[in-house]
């Protein structure tokens, strides 16, 4: 189960980076471009941590117990809850903005 902003795929016509580059620049900043960082990957998956924990052992099991579609199921309901727990963090946090130009 991959959770984030995969590389792939994940170009832009408008500028000269990806998705993924500006979502690591938006978790980490950039010193360099005067970017603070915003965090809201990290902590939006580690506020379900537990319940995508429970989610996966769920998946662990039916791999054991050779049930593919269970997989699939928990697998999907785990990445569920990971975005689940990011939309949060993006909407509710007061992060610094860029500029103050409107």
């Amino acid at each position: 189960m991959l959770v984030g902003i995969p590389a792939e795929n994940s170009e832009r016509e408008d500028i000269s980076f990806s998705n993924a580059a500006i979502g690591y620049i938006n978790e980490f900043g950039s010193p360099a471009k005067n970017i603070p960082a915003r965090p809201y990957l990290i902590p939006g998956i580690c506020s379900v941590e537990a319940k995508t924990t429970a989610e996966l052992k769920i998946a662990a099991k039916a791999i054991l117990d050779a049930q593919p579609d269970k997989v699939d199921q928990a697998l999907n309901r785990a990445g569920e809850i990971a975005v689940q727990g990011m939309q949060p963090v993006i909407t509710q946090s007061n992060f610094v903005p860029l500029s103050t130009v409107h």
